[in-house]
């Protein structure tokens, strides 16, 4: 063997010693994530949720089958049977804080499929000029409205909050500037006749508009949209789809802190 063929040879059997250690290290961090640190998360996660919900006085933990609800739309369909509702967890909701405008006296909340309430109580910690739920599940609607009745955030500032049973289609989208919160509550079909309303509403009257769309499955259907731009997003997430999230805004309204997107990189002190 010649001293060239030798050493060849010897980078081959690092490269691939190194190769096994860094899939080894891999798989490890996989697991780790797994077993350890997904399932702390999620406790974690779940004891905030019961936490907000005790100082605030509601009940939004509990979860719900759609199949076994009470839903008056022709847009039932575009629902999976299976499909069971979920709050966004509390630690998910302060990527709010990070796109809106620091002042937002002169927004409405508007949040598309409130479900029992926990976005509008959070909200409601914050001067919006009014708050608004809407949710076309009777059930869900009844326990928003019980929620929004007796319960109050801690540290509430906006106590203007109405909850709306109806269809998102339907609903008819204030003349003020706006904030619109969607935790993926309908499938495209839908999606897009929403996203259609936002864009005519704003064409027959210009004025700030924003979207916080969590978990977005479906966000092509606002990235289509010459009108909407992304202002932030974080678009991986080793917690949960609820995590990831984008913001968009109408072209020329103001954002808050628009940092770059980024990889949602676990960290113990969350």
């Amino acid at each position: 063997m010649t001293d060239g063929t030798m050493f060849t040879s010897a980078r081959s059997k690092m490269r691939t010693l190194g190769s096994g250690t860094a899939g080894a290290a891999r798989r490890s961090s996989d697991l780790l994530l797994r077993r350890v640190l997904r399932p702390a998360y999620f406790w974690v996660e779940h004891n905030v949720d019961v936490r907000f919900d005790r100082l605030a006085g509601i009940e939004t933990v509990s979860r719900a089958h759609l199949d076994e609800l009470t839903i008056d739309s022709d847009n039932t369909d575009f629902g999976d049977d299976d499909e069971i509702y979920v709050a966004v967890p509390v630690l998910a909701l302060k990527a709010m804080d990070r796109v809106l405008p620091d002042e937002v006296d002169d927004l409405v909340f508007v949040d598309l499929g409130s479900g029992k309430g926990r976005v509008l109580v959070y909200a409601s910690g914050r001067r919006f000029h009014r708050i608004i739920g809407v949710e076309f599940a009777a059930e869900l609607h009844s326990v928003a409205s019980e929620n929004i009745e007796r319960g109050r955030h801690p540290r509430q500032r906006c106590a203007d909050i109405e909850v709306v049973l109806g269809d998102a289609v339907e609903f008819e989208i204030p003349d003020d500037p706006c904030v619109f919160f969607l935790f993926n509550p309908f499938e495209r079909p839908v999606l897009e006749q929403v996203v259609d309303n936002i864009r005519v509403s704003f064409e027959r009257n210009p004025r700030p508009m924003y979207v916080v769309y969590h978990n977005p499955v479906y966000a092509s259907a606002f990235d289509e949209i010459a009108l909407f731009e992304r202002a932030w997003s974080r678009t991986r997430s080793r917690r949960s789809e609820c995590y990831e999230v984008i913001a968009y805004r109408i072209r020329g309204s103001a954002i808050a802190n628009p940092p770059a997107e980024h990889d949602d990189t676990p960290t113990a002190s969350r």
